[in-house]
């Protein structure tokens, strides 16, 4: 089998995470499919790395990455940018592949 390229592989896990490119679905939807407060969603990154994301009170939202181990030394730092209401995480020892 022939090993898919990274960023279509993070593409897939945001999308898993529900934070990826806007979808087609009207606003009032989005906002009604949003979990309560309190609630956590995670996914694990093709790195190992895990991303939780909280849903808080009055809109906020809490994040945290628990860094996978790396053979080569320290784990990296992550980069995270909103977006038009989305979140998005790349670790930053392989920023440089995701285009």
């Amino acid at each position: 089998m022939r090993p898919r390229p990274l960023p279509v592989v993070v593409a897939f896990a945001v999308a898993l995470l529900g934070v990826g490119p806007p979808a087609a679905a009207p606003a009032a939807k989005a906002v009604a499919a949003r979990p309560r407060a309190g609630v956590a969603r995670s996914v694990t990154l093709l790195t190992g790395d895990k991303v939780v994301l909280r849903d808080g009170t009055a809109g906020h939202q809490g994040i945290s990455v628990g860094p996978a181990r790396r053979a080569g030394g320290p784990p990296p730092g992550f980069l995270t940018s909103r977006a038009g209401g989305h979140l998005h995480v790349i670790p930053g020892d392989v920023a440089s592949l995701v285009g």
